[in-house]
């Protein structure tokens, strides 16, 4: 322990309190590579912006170094003051341009002991600040507890807590307080886009931290774990951007602000919860916000059983995720409808794809697909848009539209080949071949194809439909039923469940279950009237059952769907694999009254 020492010294002029602010260029050096001149001119532009902004708030420019400024303030108040003009000047320029030509500053704002070496300053009070200002978001400002102590009602109600972070080389997690003008979340007018701002269109979605709402402290881990698993298998769908963990876990659940957070991590959607625990018995509840209108999309709660904690976490985590990516597709789809035409971005005429393809007509078909060649129009490298346009071939394929059947087939091949290029690891890829490959009776590429993709994303149910498909078509019947029962234990809440509602289809026939067969198809029917694949199983089932006027009304439906449609047609057109199933499935249909 060190003594002090009784001896009187005079004061240490060279030490002052103040108030420090750090600010730097977001992504500098790629400004500078893109164009070193026009970078110069703005970031000289910008440099006189921020000593008029510090000099209107009594403060002063310690030093500026290229791409950063070091600033002092004699009050806190002074500083923030001065943080938020010069960020919302900032905004004012960057409005209208395009995200490669804008110049971003991030703030970093502290009050602590600095020593004064002629104009420079030094210490820990300026070391916090620049820590401050490397988390901060680009546009936004940090500020410490410290600062935030000093602050007055009117001031503090403009930032949202960002809970306790670590900072370098501090031996305590510091509380941060973070802001963002509003004008950031203000897209710019249309114009010509790189891909990577075309990207940018779909959504990013932020896991945040779930509530412990156990008294007991030690389940912490469990919550962290639940949330950090969900962070990750949402990852792997690649059909939204997921914040890092970094980000979205530094806010404090307890105070929640949703279009504050969404600015902040420039999320269009988060993802907040509770767990709590009581003896051996857990219950997660979970919420979908949209942060653009500060509304609930979607909350459910979920419980378990606390025996092995992997398991469990597995549980919860394959539950969320297959609740929750359906939801924000909906969300998304919903929001494409209130988009002009002429502001649809990649994404949007995407989605728009999504939506077409469940209605199962040739001119929906035919639309999905001019809206998936918009997008890769936009984005040749989309690899989700590969993915759909395939399957939008296949569809034609099994449905006999277009002129050439050799033709579509030879589209959907390429562009699940192209699916995969453009994203290897993107599991839709894998789930189109997967299809491919049962068109083309090749039924062992098919399962190994569903099973990459399902490697990829366990949590990916048109893969499981895939899978249960070649699997049916094989024979393989409980197998099949199996899968399809993992897949809605998965996800009860699929967008469309068609695929592997026809999977359960397949399966029951080939078992002999007919009266399950014909109820399945009814179901199916309902939802998916233009299939004219159920109408063959429904007769035939129908017909066994003894039941010939049902049977007759779906041959009459199938007909309408293909005119002129036959048994000897159909025979070139079965994917059963067994002989003995395919004649079954004939001799129904001719005791069904197919010509």
């Amino acid at each position: 322990m060190r003594v002090s020492s009784p001896v009187k010294r005079k004061p240490d002029r060279s030490r002052k309190l103040v108030a420090v602010m750090c600010a730097d260029v977001v992504g500098y050096a790629r400004l500078m590579q893109r164009d070193e001149v026009a970078t110069h001119a703005r970031i000289k532009e910008l440099a006189s912006g921020i000593v008029r902004c510090i000099e209107e708030n009594n403060g002063r420019l310690v030093k500026s170094m290229g791409d950063g400024f070091l600033m002092e303030f004699g009050s806190v108040s002074s500083a923030v003051s001065s943080g938020f003009a010069i960020q919302e000047q900032i905004a004012e320029k960057n409005a209208g341009l395009r995200d490669d030509d804008r110049v971003l500053l991030r703030i970093g704002v502290h009050v602590g002991d600095v020593i004064v070496d002629g104009d420079d300053i030094f210490g820990d009070g300026v070391i916090v600040a620049s820590r401050l200002e490397g988390l901060a978001a680009p546009g936004g400002m940090l500020v410490s507890k410290p600062v935030y102590g000093y602050l007055n009602g009117e001031v503090t109600r403009k930032l949202v807590s960002m809970g306790n972070v670590d900072l370098k080389n501090l031996d305590t997690p510091m509380k941060v307080w973070q802001w963002l003008p509003e004008s950031v979340a203000v897209a710019p007018p249309e114009r010509p886009v790189s891909s990577e701002h075309r990207q940018s269109s779909r959504p990013s979605v932020a896991v945040l931290r779930f509530l412990n709402l156990s008294n007991n402290e030690e389940q912490e881990y469990l919550v962290r774990g639940i949330c950090d698993d969900l962070q990750s298998s949402l990852s792997k769908s690649q059909l939204f951007r997921v914040v890092a963990r970094n980000s979205s876990f530094s806010f404090d659940p307890n105070a929640i602000d949703p279009q504050q957070v969404g600015r902040s991590l420039n999320a269009r959607y988060i993802i907040q919860g509770s767990v709590r625990t009581a003896g051996p018995r857990i219950r997660v509840n979970a919420s979908l916000v949209d942060t653009t209108l500060a509304t609930e999309v979607w909350s459910d709660k979920f419980d378990g059983e606390i025996e092995d904690v992997f398991d469990l976490q597995d549980q919860m985590t394959a539950a969320l995720t297959s609740a929750i990516i359906p939801e924000i597709t909906r969300a998304e789809i919903e929001r494409t409808r209130k988009v002009r035409v002429g502001d649809l971005s990649a994404w949007d005429h995407y989605l728009q794809s999504v939506e077409l393809m469940q209605k199962m007509t040739e001119n929906a078909n035919r639309e999905a697909i001019s809206h998936l060649h918009r997008v890769l129009d936009l984005d040749a490298e989309y690899s989700s848009a590969w993915a759909m346009l395939s399957r939008c071939h296949i569809t034609a394929v099994y449905q006999l539209w277009g002129d050439s059947e050799e033709e579509e087939l030879k589209l959907a091949i390429d562009s699940a080949h192209q699916a995969i290029d453009c994203g290897p690891t993107n599991p839709l890829g894998y789930d189109a071949k997967a299809a491919v490959h049962i068109y083309c009776r090749e039924f062992p590429e098919a399962i190994l194809s569903a099973q990459a993709a399902l490697k990829l994303d366990p949590s990916l149910t048109s893969a499981y439909s895939s899978l249960a498909t070649a699997l049916a078509f094989t024979g393989k019947s409980e197998e099949a039923l199996e899968i399809c029962l993992q897949a809605d234990h998965i996800s009860p809440r699929d967008l469309d469940r068609s695929q592997r509602q026809m999977a359960i289809i397949i399966a029951n026939f080939v078992s002999g279950n007919y009266e399950i067969t014909k109820q399945e198809c009814q179901r199916y029917v309902l939802i998916k009237p233009n299939w004219f694949g159920v109408y063959t199983f429904l007769a035939a089932s129908c017909a066994f059952l003894g039941e010939l006027e049902e049977a007759g009304k779906a041959v009459s439906r199938l007909l309408d769907i293909i005119p002129g449609y036959t048994r000897t047609k159909h025979e070139d057109r079965m994917w059963l694999q067994r002989e003995s199933d395919r004649q079954r499935l004939l001799e129904g249909l001719e005791l069904a009254g197919l010509p």
